[in-house]
């Protein structure tokens, strides 16, 4: 499996299994762009339920952190 790949792989079953405990989710993952540079995003958000408690949708937002993460690796 790619790094890719295993990244995809993770995030997917992180956010699953907020869903299944109905925990807001969190994580922070790289992307690359289409000019092809990377960036650095932080998804954060809760799964949206009907009257039943079935999933409807996820609402949440995800802010490039791109730069946070350079001055992080910077201060070492």
């Amino acid at each position: 499996m790619t790094p890719c790949s295993r990244q995809k792989n993770d995030r997917y079953f992180s956010s699953r299994r907020h869903i299944e405990s109905r925990t807001p989710y969190q994580m922070e993952y790289r992307i690359i762009r289409k000019d092809g540079s990377p960036c650095w995003v932080s998804e954060r958000g809760n799964c949206i339920r009907d009257e039943k408690g079935s999933p409807l949708y996820l609402d949440g937002v995800i802010p490039d952190i791109t730069a946070i993460k350079i001055r992080s690796l910077l201060a070492g």
